[in-house]
C-alpha cells in the first residue's frame, strides 16, 4: 500500500509538473531514496496519461561534507559530483538567515546544505526539485513519537499532532531562487492514508545498519513500511540521521569554533545581552547572529520583549501562542 500511494503522489507531481525536468534532492536515507525509486518505477510503467518526470539526483554522502555532491544529472544513473568545502557551505548562510528569518544553528546546519543543492540546481536549469520532507513525522520517523508497543492511541495522538504542524525550510529558499519542491510524501492521495496507518505499520524490529557501512543488526526503527515498499532502495536499511550528520554539516560548530576564540565569545555574548537583549549560547550561535545583524540592522521588525504577545525567553520574538516551546528566530527550548 505505502509503495502505490507514493508512486501515485509522484504521479501526480508528475501531471502538475509535465514540461519541467525534475530533480531529486537525495539525502542517501531512506525517504528520499524511495522518492526517486518511485519517480523512476512512474517513469517505467511508462502510463500515457502520466507524463515522464526527466529524472536528476543530487547527492548528499554521508558523514563528510568534501563529498557532497551537488550536481544533477540528466539520468538518475548519471550523476555529476561537485567536492565543496565548509567555507562553500558558509557562503549559503546570508541567504538561509535572510530567507528564514532565523540564527538558529540547527535549522540553519539543515538548510544550508539543502540552499546548496537548491543553487546549484538552478544553475543546471532545474526549476523543480523533489524532496523527502513529511516522511519522517508521518511515518515514525522520530523515535521521541514512538511510545510504548501497546499505546497506539499515544502513538496515533503524536504523529497527529505533527502531520497538522508541519513546516518545511526548503518551499521558502525554492522559491526565492524562482523554484518549485514538491515532496510526494505530503501530496494528498499519499497523506490520506499516512494518516490511517498503524504503530505496526511504521514501527517495528527490523535488521538495519546502526553504523554506516556495516552489517545490518536487528533493532527499533521507524518509517517500516517506507523501507519495505523499497527494499532494494540505496538508503531502505539505513539508520536515521538528520540532514547535518549526513552530508557533514554538524562539523561547522567545531570549524566556527576555531575562528572565534572563548574569550571573544565570552565578551561578544555580553555585548550583545546588553545591548540587544539577546542571549547567546556559544560561538556558532554567535557567527550566525552576527550574519542574522548584518542582514536585519534593525531586527525583523516585530514585537519583541514587553511588546510582544508571547515573548521568547532568550531574544523576546513573539511565538506563535501560548502553547509554542520552541523559538524559530533563535532556536531556543522551552523558549516560554
Amino acid at each position: 500500500a505505502c509503495r502505490e500511494h507514493l508512486e501515485a503522489a509522484v504521479a501526480s507531481i508528475a501531471l502538475d509538473f509535465s514540461q519541467e525536468p525534475c530533480a531529486v534532492i537525495l539525502s542517501g536515507g531512506v525517504d528520499t531514496c524511495a522518492a526517486m525509486a518511485a519517480v523512476s518505477a512512474v517513469n517505467a510503467a511508462n502510463n500515457q496519461k502520466v507524463p515522464k518526470l526527466e529524472e536528476g539526483a543530487e547527492r548528499c554522502e554521508r558523514g563528510s561534507v568534501s563529498g557532497l555532491s551537488t550536481g544533477v544529472a540528466r539520468s538518475v544513473h548519471r550523476r555529476r559530483r561537485t567536492d565543496i568545502s565548509l567555507e562553500e557551505l558558509l557562503g549559503m548562510l546570508p541567504f538561509c538567515v535572510r530567507v528564514l528569518r532565523t540564527f538558529d544553528g540547527m535549522q540553519l546546519r539543515n538548510s544550508m546544505v539543502v540552499a546548496l543543492a537548491l543553487h546549484k540546481l538552478k544553475a543546471l536549469g532545474y526549476k523543480l526539485a523533489i524532496t523527502g520532507d513529511g516522511s519522517d513525522e508521518l511515518l515514525g520517523g522520530y523515535s521521541f513519537t514512538w511510545g510504548g508497543e501497546n499505546d497506539e492511541a499515544g502513538w496515533k495522538a503524536k504523529r497527529d499532532v505533527m502531520a497538522h504542524s508541519m513546516t518545511y525550510t526548503c518551499p521558502a529558499m525554492a522559491a526565492e531562487l524562482g523554484m518549485c519542491v514538491r515532496s510526494p510524501f505530503l501530496e494528498h492521495t499519499f497523506l490520506q492514508w499516512a494518516v490511517s496507518t498503524q504503530r505496526a505499520d511504521c514501527i517495528g524490529d527490523r535488521p538495519i545498519e546502526l553504523e554506516p557501512d556495516t552489517s545490518r543488526q536487528m533493532h527499533i526503527t521507524g518509517k517500516v513500511c517506507l523501507r519495505e515498499a523499497y527494499p532494494e532502495s540505496f538508503g531502505a536499511w539505513r539508520r536515521k540521521d538528520p540532514i547535518e550528520v549526513g552530508s557533514g554539516s554538524t562539523e561547522m560548530g567545531k570549524y566556527i569554533k576555531e575562528q572565534i576564540s572563548r574569550e571573544e565569545f565570552e565578551s561578544e555574548r555580553e555585548r550583545v545581552a546588553a545591548e540587544d537583549h539577546i542571549q547567546l549560547v556559544d560561538e556558532e550561535h554567535l557567527y550566525n547572529y552576527r550574519v542574522f545583524k548584518s542582514v536585519f540592522p534593525s531586527g525583523l521588525g516585530e514585537k519583541r520583549g514587553m511588546k510582544a504577545k508571547y515573548p521568547c525567553n532568550s531574544c523576546g520574538y513573539d511565538l506563535p501562542s501560548s502553547t509554542e516551546l520552541f523559538c524559530y528566530v533563535c532556536g531556543k527550548y522551552p523558549a516560554q
